[in-house]
């Protein structure tokens, strides 16, 4: 901590020559956190967009309005006190011309990046537009969830089982919502040993956790859809990182008895953003849902 603060009052003073102030210290750490940035993306190791975003996006603002303007203020001002003792030179014009485009380009870097870092803030309040409703049959041996996977649906479905250990069945009435907490979900199914059941429509990500029960019973009426979607980056995802959880979720459904013949077409054949409702005698047919009721629930296939 005192290296920090002695470096801090040696910057902000002009103290380091116009060399070390760009070369070693400006130039350096901005590519540093171009790098860090770039890995972050890369990596993403944290699915939970709420938590990664709340852990580096205050480290990102802190360096944004505090530690690069620091950099720039104490660049320029070794620049102008090498000036002043020197009486002038082309090397400290240079520099001042040198720092001014970074001046630029990081102005610039930020400005393309906002709607990304507007996007990051929203995440990380967890001002979401998706909502979830759970309720419970007479006996609460069935969970209905209805409406979309918002942020915390996990959570709010792992208390609810804490509270009612009865329930054996999840009953999914969800158009899509957050992958991540899709794939969280499916997980908290597996874990418990419970089934699935869908009586309404159960669409895009929902599929994960559908296929999460043991045992996966579809009412005749009942709409179940496929969505591939290529734009879906949970706030600042990239392609490569998608494309590996595609993969995952590949391998997911086929260890889940999902037919692999049939799991390829659902994400590389389909259209973007595209629907797929097959019948659900071929979701029977190749392993999707393992039974079909009647509204009365009677057996109709199994």
């Amino acid at each position: 901590m005192n290296l920090a603060i002695r470096y801090y009052r040696r910057l902000i003073a002009g103290d380091f020559s116009q060399g070390q102030a760009f070369w070693a210290i400006l130039v350096p750490a901005l590519l540093l956190i171009k790098t860090t940035a770039a890995l972050l993306a890369l990596s993403n190791a944290i699915e939970n967009p709420v938590i990664s975003t709340r852990l580096w996006l205050p480290i990102l603002v802190i360096t944004l309005l505090l530690f690069v303007p620091v950099l720039f203020f104490g660049c320029f001002r070794a620049i102008f006190i090498a000036q002043k003792k020197f009486k002038g030179g082309y090397q400290s014009i240079l520099l001042f011309v040198a720092t001014l485009g970074l001046v630029y380009w990081t102005s610039m870097s930020l400005y393309q990046n906002l709607p990304l870092l507007k996007t990051m803030a929203q995440i990380a309040l967890t001002q979401d537009d998706m909502t979830l409703t759970l309720r419970e049959n007479n006996d609460s041996s069935v969970l209905y969830l209805d409406g979309q996977l918002e942020y915390g649906a996990t959570k709010q479905v792992a208390h609810w089982l804490r509270e009612h250990p009865q329930v054996k069945y999840i009953d999914l009435n969800l158009d899509g919502g957050h992958l991540h907490e899709a794939r969280s979900l499916a997980r908290l199914i597996i874990r418990n040993h419970l089934n699935t059941q869908v009586t309404g429509r159960c669409s895009a990500s929902c599929m994960l956790v559908l296929v999460a029960g043991k045992q996966r019973i579809a009412d005749h009426h009942s709409v179940l859809q496929f969505h591939r979607s290529l734009d879906y980056d949970n706030g600042y995802r990239n392609e490569w990182i998608i494309e590996r959880e595609r993969q995952t979720d590949r391998a997911y459904y086929q260890r889940r008895g999902v037919s692999a013949g049939y799991v390829h077409p659902i994400y590389y054949l389909q259209p973007d953003n595209a629907y797929l409702q097959p019948s659900l005698e071929t979701l029977l047919g190749v392993g999707v849902i393992t039974g079909i009721t009647d509204l009365q629930g009677n057996s109709a296939s199994s």
